[in-house]
């Protein structure tokens, strides 16, 4: 019997990918509210879609199925390995399953202003909200304990709210506490080499299908660009450079599913909710900050911390190099 599937919404990333006559692909990785596609080309660089519940929210690579809603991908016999041909209008997965993708709407991220509409003390308020409330209910088991912390936060006050941890935590928090000042004093002297370098050993850093080193970066690399795009400065073409370094260096060091959220994120693209996050201190919206923060951290289990810990360093290294 096969089961026909319904799209709601999916990336322009994942239509570009998918709706194309002729598609090959396999399925890569499978998990309760998800599956990838791998696509199976020859290009040099990989290509993977996420296909998900509604719970898993609008993304770069994502394609969103109301139908997963209630059937978990491996109910439907979805498997790791099973091909995947397509025509444009559908996927075929293995003759059990198919994606109808005419009737999903396509996802583009909220326009976030291309001049920063907020003061600078103004934007500096939204992230100390947003510093606040990530300590508060982040998951410091990742990233999140640089907030709470105060480590690698230039001119901060040290704040040390309690902290549990086990021993991977520890581990991950030892090797970041070294890593993570060189990485970002190594931004502020604009070394772009020497920061590409300190990057890499945070790549992989962690458990999970994204390391929280990958998710802390890819937040990173997206608050700053964000912030230098509103700036409209001089400082645009160092970013692109170094999250090009950054991506290039994610190769073979880290997870596929992982090197290609690092590639979306090097040029902006995050999930919906962090962007969303992104966009209100951009706007200085402080009414909105506190919501958005939770609905980021709400991502995974210390995924969504990690994310906003990048992002909100991110925009203070922006702030910092600005002054220069």
């Amino acid at each position: 019997m096969t089961t026909i599937l319904y799209s709601k919404s999916m990336s322009v990333y994942a239509a570009s990918r998918l709706r194309k006559t002729g598609f090959n692909g396999v399925v890569y990785a499978v998990f309760n509210r998800s599956f990838y596609i791998l696509e199976e080309s020859s290009e040099v660089e990989k290509h993977l879609v996420c296909v998900g519940s509604p719970s898993i929210c609008n993304g770069p690579m994502n394609l969103i199925i109301d139908g997963l809603s209630s059937l978990r991908p491996d109910e439907l016999g979805i498997k790791p390995g099973m091909k995947v041909e397509g025509c444009g209008d559908f996927l075929d997965l293995g003759n059990r399953v198919i994606v109808a993708l005419d009737s999903a709407s396509k996802w583009v991220p909220a326009p976030i202003l291309d001049t920063l509409p907020v003061t600078l003390p103004r934007l500096k308020r939204g992230l100390e909200v947003a510093e606040v409330t990530t300590c508060q209910r982040g998951n410091k088991a990742g990233m999140g304990f640089l907030l709470a912390t105060g480590t690698g936060w230039p001119g901060q006050p040290t704040l040390r709210p309690p902290i549990e941890e086990n021993v991977t935590a520890r581990l991950l928090r030892d090797r970041a506490a070294v890593l993570v000042p060189d990485f970002l004093h190594a931004v502020l002297g604009c070394r772009i080499t020497d920061a590409i370098e300190v990057a890499g050993g945070l790549i992989g850093l962690g458990p999970g299908l994204t390391p929280a080193g990958d998710d802390f970066l890819g937040g990173f690399m997206a608050g700053l660009l964000w912030f230098a795009k509103a700036l409209r400065g001089r400082l645009v073409k160092f970013v692109f450079t170094l999250n090009k370094g950054v991506a290039w260096a994610a190769r073979m060091r880290t997870t596929l599913i992982s090197q290609v959220m690092l590639r979306h994120a090097a040029l902006g693209c995050l999930g919906e909710a962090p962007h969303e996050l992104i966009a209100s201190l951009l706007t200085g919206n402080l009414n909105e900050v506190p919501g958005k923060t939770l609905g980021a951290i709400a991502m995974g289990s210390t995924s969504g911390t990690d994310i906003v810990t990048g992002i909100l360093l991110g925009m203070r290294i922006g702030i910092e190099m600005n002054k220069v």
